[in-house]
């Protein structure tokens, strides 16, 4: 990009930063802001998306898709929980007692139906 270019890029995000901060403190909603200012609605946010991006970019920040989070009762754990009934489906086995919930006891049948 030749000096002219980037000259003109960086008024351009000054000016677009600026614009973006003030209509963030005004209070108003960006359809509002644009239409007060003589703005375009499409302009405001395509300068936000791009310099969202830049932001991004430049902050070194890299994000790593995690695992679903599990949790694993087993017969070990401590619990207050006293079974009064087993439901034993193939291989998984669930607790219930007089404080399950019917909605919760409605649930896991629905979601027993689909093991195998």
């Amino acid at each position: 990009m030749n000096e002219t270019k980037l000259a003109t890029q960086t008024v351009r995000i000054q000016y677009w930063t600026e614009v973006i901060h003030d209509r963030n403190q005004s209070g108003l909603t960006v359809a509002d802001y644009c239409d007060t200012h003589g703005l375009s609605y499409n302009a405001y946010y395509y300068w936000l998306r791009k310099l969202r991006k830049s932001a991004l970019e430049s902050s070194g920040i890299d994000f790593v898709e995690l695992p679903d989070p599990v949790k694993t009762v087993t017969q070990d754990s401590k619990t207050d929980f006293d079974t009064e009934a087993m439901l034993e489906i193939g291989s998984v086995n669930i607790a219930i007692n007089s404080h399950t919930s019917k909605a919760l006891l409605r649930a896991i049948l629905e979601v027993a139906q689909d093991v195998k």
